[in-house]
């Protein structure tokens, strides 16, 4: 089983910590490509800014991130990494797995698919807590 969670502000009722991260969930949505080209992992398909993006070419100002969006973009390691778990499910299948820098998720998600009892993913970027 895979369970996604977000640490919970504790000056946040329930209500307010959901629309917050609802606020999160519809700006990337809203900003990138749902895709499973150009990349070494082409079963696994990512929120991901793409040329067909809006803010591919966006200047910094135009775009609803205080910063560059590094989780949107699939880097080459995570794609090197991911790749290997996909092929060597047995390394990750039964153990617990925490990653790190998870950027757009893909080794985390890799990590489950391939049979791993529990699957932790983390990451952040300051500079995103608050889209506009």
């Amino acid at each position: 089983a895979v369970s996604i969670s977000f640490q919970q502000d504790p000056s946040l009722d329930t209500n307010a910590w959901l629309e917050k991260y609802d606020k999160y969930r519809k700006v990337i949505e809203e900003n990138t490509e749902i895709t499973n080209e150009d990349n070494l992992t082409p079963e696994i398909r990512l929120h991901l800014i793409t040329p067909k993006s809006r803010l591919w070419n966006a200047k910094t100002q135009d775009s609803p991130f205080k910063d560059s969006p590094f989780f949107a973009f699939y880097w080459a390691g995570g794609q090197g990494l991911t790749r290997y778990i996909l092929d060597h499910p047995e390394i990750v299948r039964g153990q617990r797995v925490l990653d790190l820098g998870s950027g757009c998720g893909a080794t985390a998600i890799a990590a489950a698919r391939c049979g791993a009892k529990s699957v932790t993913a983390n990451d952040i970027d300051p500079s995103n807590h608050n889209p506009t």
